[in-house]
């Protein structure tokens, strides 16, 4: 009914049990809900749909492809309460909900909310795509068996994820196949986003940042040992500016391969988890700040702040580590390479 705040997919014939393609009834709903009347705006040229509403009503779902939004856009909507599933035959390079089009250079939406929300990729491809997102929020969702990545945000900024669960595997940890567990469960390529209260427990990256401005607060990473070579989060080069505060790094650790402009405090690392700094080309760290961490391994002297390469250049650097044998060593290294 276009005169509704309220659109639901099974008005559409959408199949809520799960057993038949839902796919064409849930686009619908999704076109229909951005079709709705409105004179007023948010950024110029995004429409302000007055908080209409997709209720997915507890229903499961099939999709043989991508969900998207019609290029016409708009903004202040959301999509909640129910359970996405790709189908056998859904591409593998492609995610369940895509937001936003490669070519469209301009943001054409915002303020959308994803909510409540099961999302499983059935190892076919991923789970959410953001492209150019202005101001979204993804709370409360639990995405997995994604075989690349589960939310990935590229360009933009101010996207919030929150309260929410992701996992390539569902386990509780101490999986036999731990090994090969492989994706990434969330890849910020953008920047200004917040990534809060958020459980990643299977993926070979637990967190990858590649855009600046970003923070990871109250992260649970037992995505995957890094004895297997997992990361718990991974700051890629010229990720700058980026903070990581009160997480729990849990036998996976936080790779920076930008080791300018980052904080790290007020996290716990567990099971020999530690942090390494990668030279890089440049071999510089500035701005570096990490304080306030607590590390609890198994006293086999496994430094907790780790170099690889060499630093030419390392200035600014504050660091408090409590750990005795790790923090001479860490010690020995900022003061052989201190740049005043």
């Amino acid at each position: 009914n276009s005169s509704s705040p309220i659109f639901y997919p099974t008005a559409n014939g959408a199949d809520p049990t799960g057993e038949s393609d839902s796919t064409a009834a849930l686009q619908k709903t999704i076109n229909d809900a951005f079709e709705i009347a409105s004179s007023f705006n948010l950024l110029k040229g995004i429409r302000d749909l007055g908080g209409v509403q997709m209720h997915l009503g507890g229903g499961q779902y099939i999709l043989s492809k991508p969900l998207t939004i019609p290029e016409l856009g708009g903004g202040n909507i959301m999509i909640y309460g129910g359970t996405l599933r790709a189908a056998n035959t859904f591409p593998t390079d492609r995610f369940l909900v895509e937001l936003g089009s490669q070519e469209i250079s301009q943001p054409n939406y915002e303020d959308i909310v994803l909510q409540n929300l099961m999302l499983d990729c059935n190892y076919r491809g991923g789970g959410i795509l953001l492209l150019n997102p202005i101001r979204i929020t993804i709370s409360d969702c639990y995405i997995t068996h994604f075989s690349s990545v589960g939310i990935s945000v590229h360009k933009g900024h101010e996207t919030f994820i929150h309260n929410s669960f992701l996992g390539q595997h569902i386990t509780v940890g101490g999986d036999p196949q731990e090994r090969n567990f492989s994706g990434t469960a969330i890849r910020l390529d953008s920047n200004d986003n917040d990534v809060t209260d958020v459980v990643i427990f299977s993926a070979q990256i637990g967190i990858e940042v590649l855009g600046q401005a970003n923070i990871m607060k109250g992260v649970h990473c037992y995505n995957k040992a890094t004895g297997w070579d997992g990361t718990g989060i991974m700051m890629r080069k010229g990720a700058t500016q980026n903070r990581i505060i009160g997480c729990y790094m849990d036998y996976t650790g936080i790779v920076l391969e930008e080791s300018n402009r980052i904080t790290i405090s007020n996290s716990y690392f567990l099971g020999d988890a530690f942090i390494l700094l990668k030279a890089g080309t440049s071999g510089t760290a500035f701005g570096l700040s990490i304080v306030d961490n607590i590390f609890t391994g198994s006293d086999h002297g496994v430094p907790i702040v780790q170099a690889q390469g060499t630093f030419s250049l390392v200035k600014q650097i504050v660091w408090m580590i409590t750990q005795p044998l790790a923090r001479a060593s860490f010690c020995v290294w900022i003061w052989e390479h201190l740049d005043c």
